[in-house]
């Protein structure tokens, strides 16, 4: 592999060393990234592949059919080809590890073009333990434990950014081409940090004259009434400014910036005290790749209201800014001390921001009610906790890594030997939730009776949100939940149908007994077991609808599953609205 960085004069670990290290991050990353099997945007992704198998009944369900992003990309046929294979359960969770360590691998591969093993490893580590976060509400993350296209698109991107930096053209257009057919947005950020570095380096006049007379054709383009850059009406921009406020950097809180600062900052200084001009001209073109995709969301979406702006929400640029900022960090603060004084100083400040980044983080997971999946779980919470504290983990890493690089032979073989057991410590708990089932067969041979008498082109009504039984064990489609408005911002139709479900049917979820994720729900009144049903048959488009509550009697048979908002098994019911009224 041909290596950009110079010949350091510094100590280089020994290989028992590194490889004691490397067991420690894996050892991180099996406590810190355990398998969400459908958390998020796995469930949606889910749902578009399991369309492609179930399509008379998922197909028409109004998320799918209106146009969210699946219709941008490839993804969902390889999904769906793998479920067919492997089944749901495992196929997620056997993409999720290969794009994880895919991920890796190509980050590695990165580091090792522009440092040493030590530091790429180290780069590593840090992208493990340290906040993957970028935007607002913490909505997408650049390591995700969940499915998604976004995760193979970034691989690609980093890989081709790889080959740019060896000057491999057309592998670099593959590489990009691949991503882009997997998630556009994510590969949007390595295609302008393609042109930026390969073409806008060397010509910054011409590249920043071009970058704003484009800027300013497209900005008079959206201004013509009728012209090709159709706007947002007021009702729909403020339904998806009070739904997905995360879309518009301008609605942002100030702590939602903190999770990209940090990385912008780093990336800022490493194009300034960078020995190598390579990671210069690399640093500083994630950087103007980040605020291009800032500003342009800015102007284009949160002020001109332009709809293909603020689809292709250029905001999300960060990702890249925030993983290279991470994996690069070792070698910037290894050139800053170089610098003598001055860039000691800047590194104490860098490494100043990178704590109060931490502190943040490690102060909004403390609040956050945390999670038990398994007994597992229960075993090592309190490692866990303590594992999440970004600095204790970083610091811990550094120590690790300094005493790597110092390690006679037989402390090489002990940091060995003290990797492998942190390992193995976790490893149960990681292969456990790496291999459960949260949909087995069993779940969806339970609802065998109900697929019999509900037609495949009905919709029910669930009454948790997201509605994963619903979807991936009835195998029916979801009537509304407030995960399905997460298309709203790709179809106006979509968002219509939504809204005018929403509004037929929110105020009543709460008499269903269910769960939601709307925390104002839980809030509501609920309504006398006929009252309720007859509100809910009063819908004049809903057919089904599935209770925990007893509404009744009815011709279908009862269900006992687990109940999310209790954990444990309940009576799930079903009832039709043309003959449970009478």
């Amino acid at each position: 592999m041909t290596s950009l960085h110079r010949a350091e004069a510094a100590p280089r670990a020994r290989p028992w060393a590194l490889v004691g290290l490397g067991l420690f991050i894996l050892a991180l990353w099996l406590l810190l990234h355990p398998w969400r099997d459908f958390a998020q945007d796995g469930q949606i992704y889910a749902l578009f592949a399991m369309a492609r198998l179930y399509p008379a009944s998922l197909g028409s369900d109004f998320f799918v059919r209106y146009g969210a992003q699946d219709h941008y990309t490839l993804f969902s046929p390889l999904y769906a080809a793998a479920i067919r294979l492997l089944g749901l359960d495992q196929a997620s969770a056997l993409l999720t590890a290969l794009t994880q360590a895919a991920f890796f691998g190509a980050c590695w591969r990165l580091a090792r073009l522009l440092t040493t093993r030590d530091k790429a490893l180290l780069g590593l580590g840090l992208l493990v333990v340290l906040p993957d976060c970028y935007g607002a509400e913490q909505a997408f993350a650049y390591t995700e434990p969940f499915l998604t296209p976004r995760q193979p698109a970034e691989v690609f991107v980093l890989a081709g950014i790889g080959f740019a930096l060896t000057r491999r053209r057309a592998a670099t257009s593959v590489c990009l081409l691949a991503a882009a057919l997997l998630h556009p947005i994510i590969a949007g950020a390595g295609i302008v940090f393609w042109l930026l570095y390969q073409f806008a380096a060397p010509h910054p006049r011409v590249t920043a004259f071009v970058a704003i007379t484009g800027t300013a054709l497209c900005a008079l383009l959206a201004l013509l009434p009728h012209g090709p850059l159709p706007h947002f009406d007021r009702d729909w921009l403020f339904s998806l400014q009070s739904y997905m406020p995360f879309m518009f950097p301008s609605l942002w809180r100030p702590g939602d910036w903190s999770w990209s600062l940090p990385g912008l900052v780093t990336l800022a200084v490493g194009g300034w005290s960078s020995i190598q001009p390579a990671l210069r001209r690399l640093c500083g073109a994630a950087l103007v790749t980040a605020i291009a995709g800032l500003v342009l969301t800015l102007i284009g979406g949160d002020v001109m209201h332009v709809v293909l702006v603020t689809q292709m929400q250029m905001w999300r640029w960060l990702w890249l800014s925030g993983c290279l900022s991470v994996l690069l960090l070792p070698l910037i603060l290894g050139d800053l001390w170089q610098h003598g004084m001055r860039g000691r100083a800047l590194a104490a400040l860098l490494v100043c921001l990178l704590v109060a980044q931490g502190i943040f983080a490690w102060w909004h997971l403390a609040t956050t009610t945390p999670v038990v999946e398994s007994h597992f779980a229960a075993r090592i919470g309190q490692l866990r906790v303590l594992a999440s504290n970004p600095l204790l983990s970083a610091g811990l890493l550094a120590l690790l890594w300094l005493a790597a690089l110092h390690a006679k032979d037989r402390d090489a073989v002990l940091l060995a030997a003290l990797g492998a057991t942190a390992l193995a410590a976790v490893a149960p708990y990681g292969v456990f939730m790496w291999t459960r089932e949260p949909h087995p067969p069993g779940a969806t041979a339970a609802y065998a009776p109900w697929r019999n008498v509900i037609p495949r082109s009905a919709a029910v009504l669930w009454p948790d949100s997201p509605p994963q039984q619903a979807w991936f064990a009835l195998h029916r489609a979801s009537y509304w939940s407030l995960v399905q408005m997460a298309g709203s911002v790709f179809s106006r139709q979509e968002w219509q149908t939504g809204l005018r479900r929403q509004q037929a049917v929110l105020n009543l979820v709460p008499s269903l007994d269910g769960t939601d994720v709307d925390a104002t729900l839980r809030n509501l009144p609920k309504l006398q077991p006929r009252a309720a049903l007859t509100a809910l048959c009063s819908i004049p488009d809903l057919q089904y609808f599935a209770s925990w509550r007893d509404l009744g009697p009815t011709p279908y048979p009862v269900l006992m599953q687990i109940q999310p908002r209790l954990r444990g098994p309940a009576a799930l019911r079903l009832y039709r609205c043309a003959h449970d009224t009478g």
